[in-house]
């Protein structure tokens, strides 16, 4: 283990610079945060490349996490509070970030799918112009739970690896493949693979529980503000809304779709 004394330390700007999309992009990397989803990403496949720890910050959880990463020799970096508050994204961090590899996957291999009927893993989630950081990671961290699989962003979502992202999936990101493409290619290669694509739209006269979600198939949701865009709505072969008898006029991204996948599970479930 080495430990870090000086905040001029060009691994310190290195590691502090990944909370912005360039340096993610650059070094092809991004930070986790916490020690519960640090315990997530070393229980999945994830390649974390180093940890970061601050050792005045005690606790059996801490020790067991730089232990597992010891023994796996993956490099354990630590240092002082002040410098370790210089690469957290949080306010009251938990004293331990994992630096870990993006992971990608082509997009075809989103598609390579088959008929299921115990979990989603016939679905794809994509994503459609949503913009807030805990929406995304809500429904990352719902696609995760039913199986889905994977999520697949669209131009003006998001980043996936955002901190902010990151830390509201709470470990999900290492446990579901994710993707950002252009409509163009996510339409191209949705028909090749004969994958129906069926979206949210609030003027829709086919309820969500009237619509068939079952078999494979690409889960659309839009922005709260745009919905989805043009050219990918005229492509979707079923639309349907989300009843809501109340007054509340709409739901945000992030509880639309976790309505819209657990009927995808209830649907498979039955």
């Amino acid at each position: 283990m080495e430990y870090i004394t000086s905040a001029h330390n060009p691994r310190v700007k290195a590691w502090a610079a990944l909370k912005e999309r360039k340096y993610r992009e650059q070094s092809g990397t991004y930070l986790v945060e916490g020690l519960r989803s640090v315990h997530t990403y070393l229980e999945s496949r994830a390649h974390i490349v180093s940890l970061l720890y601050d050792p005045s910050v005690e606790g059996l959880d801490i020790e067991s996490v730089v232990e597992q990463c010891e023994q796996r020799h993956i490099p354990v970096y630590g240092m002082t509070t002040h410098i370790f508050a210089q690469v957290a994204d949080t306010v009251h961090p938990q004293g331990v970030i994992a630096v870990v590899k993006i992971d990608t996957q082509p997009l075809h291999t989103f598609f390579a799918m088959g008929q299921c009927q115990n979990n989603c893993s016939d679905v794809v989630l994509i994503v459609d112009g949503v913009r807030d950081p805990g929406n995304l990671g809500t429904m990352i961290r719902t696609a995760a739970a039913v199986g889905a699989r994977g999520v697949i962003s669209l131009k003006g979502t998001v980043d996936f690896f955002h901190p902010k992202v990151v830390r509201s999936t709470m470990g999900a990101l290492a446990t579901i493949p994710v993707l950002e493409t252009v409509v163009e290619e996510l339409l191209q290669v949705a028909q090749e693979a004969n994958v129906h694509l069926l979206g949210a739209d609030a003027h829709a006269t086919t309820s969500l529980y009237g619509a068939d979600l079952r078999g494979p198939m690409g889960l659309v949701i839009g922005g709260e503000a745009q919905g989805i865009t043009h050219a990918l709505q005229e492509r979707l072969a079923t639309s349907f809304s989300l009843p809501m008898p109340g007054v509340t006029e709409s739901l945000n991204a992030g509880v639309a779709s976790s309505i819209m996948l657990y009927e995808a599970l209830r649907q498979r479930l039955s």
